[in-house]
């Protein structure tokens, strides 16, 4: 039977025929039908080799190569030549329906990529992979670049803003708009957004809506609000410094005392030292900087006693008629009458109508008792409630003649009813 089947086979190639196993009508040279699945217990539609030893079976859609019942290598083009899929087909790895030309389900090993450490992969103009750096490396990379030049960047090349994140969550943003750098959140004193490194609870933070902190050691020294600048906001036991040229302690406020100093460390609510501002006798001057007509000193003169003068020899006032004092003691009060100090001089010796004018007014004067208006608020104001309301003894400013009032005719200068 043999002899007759291989006699048939050779008379088939000899004679250009077709040979069929399990078919009648064959459609190719050898044509096999009736097979069973290739496996490694079965053995498909045609074995080439020795059950016992390597072989290879084939089905209707399988090559499967095996040795004696078990596994074994597949080779294809092992001397040499290309191994080629048409252009339509896809090759699968691990997966049976392949959705790319080359599908792989599991790693890809490439032994030409390999090496020391995990490096980053490039892909040449040629579509080639390599672990070597293209020169300039225009690659950003974990472990620094070589060959960076200004037309390199970090960043979008389109509209969007470039968001930095560390586990996965968002921290910064550089805005397209505006260039401007946002943080995503507040920061606080003592772990400030914008900080060092080596000293990481100095810096600034966002304390709430419209308002700025700066901080130090991690506790808040100064804030910048909406409508104020604020230095110690929280009270702490803080000390402010202003340095000028040649003061160390131009301004000084001792934030644990309570107290303000001027050229000094002040021990006491309001401490001034030091060398004048302009003359040896005002260490003080309040008023315009640019006008000496509209300053006042205060200083010391004659064996130190106080003085509060006008800067120059012209006029100052101390309260004002819409702006009083409600008190005031002195041990004297001296109104300046020299001739030089003034003008408009009409002697009343030689002008007898005129005296007697002046002395008819004085002579009806009505003086009166009176209290002031704000001296019955005291109490209401949290003073001093056993404060005597003394009567006042003086003259109404809008009854007298016009040279004994003021230019308001709301205050009298008794020295002017007197002198």
């Amino acid at each position: 039977m043999k002899r007759i089947i291989l006699s048939l086979i050779v008379s088939a190639f000899a004679y250009g025929q077709n040979v069929g196993i399990g078919t009648a009508t064959p459609s190719a040279k050898l044509h096999i039908v009736g097979g069973v699945d290739a496996s490694l217990t079965s053995h498909g539609f045609l074995m080439l080799g020795n059950v016992n030893s390597t072989n290879i079976i084939i089905d209707n859609n399988e090559i499967m190569a095996r040795n004696n019942g078990g596994t074994s290598t597949l080779y294809l083009q092992l001397d040499g030549g290309n191994l080629v899929t048409g252009n339509a087909g896809r090759v699968g790895l691990g997966i049976g329906a392949p959705t790319h030309k080359l599908h792989v389900n599991g790693d890809v090993r490439v032994s030409t990529l390999a090496g020391t450490g995990t490096r980053p992969v490039y892909a040449t103009n040629q579509g080639v992979l390599t672990t070597t750096a293209p020169n300039p490396d225009v690659f950003w990379r974990t472990t620094g670049n070589t060959g960076i030049t200004t037309a390199h960047f970090l960043g979008t090349i389109n509209n969007a803003d470039l968001n930095i994140r560390t586990n996965n969550t968002l921290r910064f943003r550089i805005e397209n708009w505006g260039a401007r750098l946002r943080a995503n959140d507040n920061g606080s004193a003592g772990a400030p957004n914008y900080s060092w490194l080596s000293d990481t609870d100095i810096g600034m933070y966002r304390i709430t809506t419209n308002t700025l902190g700066f901080s130090t050691a991690g506790v808040e020294r100064f804030r910048l609000e909406t409508g104020e600048a604020v230095i110690n906001d929280n009270g702490y036991n803080y000390d402010f410094r202003v340095e000028t040229n040649n003061e160390t302690h131009a301004l000084f406020v001792d934030g644990g005392q309570d107290v303000i100093g001027i050229r000094t460390i002040p021990t006491g609510p309001w401490v001034i030292t030091g060398t004048p501002v302009n003359e040896i006798f005002y260490p003080m001057e309040i008023g315009s900087t640019t006008s000496h007509d509209h300053q006042a000193a205060i200083g010391y003169w004659r064996n130190s006693d106080v003085e509060i003068n006008p800067e120059t020899d012209w006029y100052g006032y101390v309260g004002y008629s819409t702006e009083a004092w409600y008190r005031g003691y002195s041990y004297g009060w001296n109104n300046v009458s020299d001739r030089s100090k003034k003008t408009n001089i009409v002697e009343l010796n030689n002008n007898e109508p005129i005296a007697s004018i002046i002395l008819n007014d004085i002579e009806n004067l009505n003086p009166t008792l009176y209290n002031y208006k704000g001296e019955k608020e005291f109490p209401k104001n949290n003073y001093d409630t056993k404060v005597r309301y003394q009567y006042h003894l003086g003259l109404l400013a809008d009854e007298v003649p016009a040279y004994v009032a003021d230019e308001s005719f709301s205050a009298v200068n008794i020295y002017e009813s007197v002198k």
